[in-house]
């Protein structure tokens, strides 16, 4: 057993003996076929020519990232060192502030609120109707796009919150706030 062993570690001495002065032999010369048009070996060696820029400019961008704009509606991209940015005409973006009142339906069927804002952490935040409290917001709450208070009875979700109320609420003329932790008013609309 042992004679077996040894003859592997040997063998494997060899192998990577061999393969280590491979690498240490020096330089290997690869020839390139003309047709394809690239320079042969000795060429290689020599250091490249620098690409000719203006003294003192540096190009606006490398790569396509360079030149985002935030724009959603834009295709952004780095072409020769400059950035191009072309419209889509078909993108629609919808427009959120922190924050926001969209709607307030007041119809016999249903009465709702419709608060709109983009990735807004909206915990002790208050809705008030004429300066009184509707509801507070729990912590924890956030708002990702539309979120649905509805007046009446129903099973809540992360997009529609139920009041429980069993009459009518909210009329023409009531005036609807949004107001956060700090006591600020960030957005107000009356019933209509």
């Amino acid at each position: 057993m042992k004679s077996k062993t040894s003859i592997a570690v040997i063998a494997l001495l060899i192998i990577s003996v061999s393969l280590v002065a491979g690498c240490i032999g020096g330089q290997k010369e690869y020839v390139t076929p003309p047709e394809l048009g690239l320079k042969p070996a000795e060429a290689e060696a020599e250091e490249p020519a620098a690409a000719e820029e203006p003294a003192g400019e540096a190009p606006e961008c490398t790569i396509h990232s360079d030149c985002d704009d935030g724009n959603e509606c834009t295709t952004d991209s780095c072409v020769n060192g400059v950035c191009e940015h072309t419209t889509d005409p078909n993108c629609v973006v919808k427009e959120y502030k922190a924050g926001s009142i969209s709607g307030v339906v007041t119809d016999d069927s249903d009465e709702y609120i419709v608060l709109n804002g983009q990735d807004e952490y909206i915990a002790n935040w208050e809705l008030t109707k004429n300066d009184e409290r509707i509801m507070k917001f729990k912590l924890g709450q956030w708002l990702y796009g539309d979120l649905t208070i509805h007046m009446g009875n129903g099973i809540g979700t992360t997009v529609d919150l139920y009041m429980g109320k069993t009459e009518a609420y909210l009329e023409a003329g009531d005036v609807i706030k949004l107001i956060n932790d700090d006591g600020d008013v960030v957005d107000q609309v009356t019933a209509q």
